[in-house]
């Protein structure tokens, strides 16, 4: 077993065993399935009950209480033991060469000590590409420069070493149930490099209810994390227009905080930026 696929799932029952479809179809089976309860009040124990009794993978179900889908996937990583580490929704699927293509890039990249993971692309459930491909196929280079810099859009489906996702677990603030995936694919990217690989593995569902659809009411509702991930992309190897908006996002966050004004200032690590933001960010605020 060289991966685990770590599914953290809340009130999904209706949409795990077509996850389970496509594990089964898998042409490499070398894998795990850790899927991680955050608290469901539906009937996701009883399905997960009877998909084991007729699945031949290796499964494991976890309930915790609810704590939001970042605390879900904290939990699940620290009892992963397979080198690799790929997070599937509950409610997206994977093609059935998935497992396969993440082995074989893998494979040929793991003697590299530098590298902590792998990215691919990802299509709707009508094949159609979620954004743009990479420019080059089996591309090595950094999180930043790729998924920041480049201006590629669209959602995009990363693989890690697990002890380098284990040294990036993420922040977590009390009271708080959302933060973003890029605080922790950052911070692993300002330690290592990546491989980008243009081949779809990932059918992505965003469903009415699901958190891609939330978007701004969730991340409104926690604004710490709001704050967390907008500074994360304040650094100087990030273009200038992406630091601008995150800057403006970072203060904005900080008024839904009710944190003092002078707090939010000088808390962004530039004063001065922070302070030319602030009649945007106030605009932005009152919209919002």
């Amino acid at each position: 077993m060289f991966l685990t696929i770590l599914t953290p799932t809340y009130n999904r029952a209706h949409t795990l065993q077509r996850l389970h479809e496509s594990l089964e179809n898998q042409c490499l089976k070398e894998f795990k399935w850790l899927i991680i309860d955050d608290g469901s009040t539906d009937n996701t124990e009883e399905c997960v009950k009877e998909i084991k009794k007729n699945s031949s993978l290796v499964i494991k179900y976890i309930y915790k209480k609810n704590g939001g889908k970042h605390t879900a996937i904290n939990e699940g990583i620290d009892k992963i033991e397979t080198p690799l580490t790929f997070i599937v929704d509950s409610d997206d699927y994977l093609t059935e060469d998935a497992v396969s293509v993440i082995f074989e890039t893998w494979n040929l990249n793991k003697e590299r000590t530098d590298i902590g993971s792998y990215w691919f692309l990802q299509s709707d459930i009508n094949d159609n590409l979620i954004g743009n491909k990479f420019p080059e196929d089996e591309l090595v280079s950094s999180y930043t420069d790729i998924m920041i810099n480049s201006g590629i859009k669209g959602d995009k489906k990363s693989v890690y070493l697990t002890h380098v996702r284990k040294e990036f677990p993420f922040p977590v603030y009390e009271g708080e149930r959302f933060i973003g995936e890029g605080v922790v694919h950052k911070r692993i990217g300002n330690k290592y490099k990546c491989v980008f690989n243009n081949k779809v593995i990932y059918i992505s569902e965003y469903l009415e209810d699901g958190l891609s659809k939330a978007g701004r009411e969730m991340r409104v509702r926690n604004p710490l994390g709001g704050m967390a991930i907008s500074k994360e992309f304040l650094s100087k190897d990030i273009s200038l227009k992406i630091r601008i908006k995150k800057m403006i996002l970072y203060v904005t966050y900080g008024f839904f905080a009710k944190f003092e004004y002078r707090k939010i200032i000088s808390s962004s690590g530039n004063p001065l930026f922070a302070t030319m933001c602030t009649p945007i960010s106030y605009i932005l605020y009152k919209k919002w």
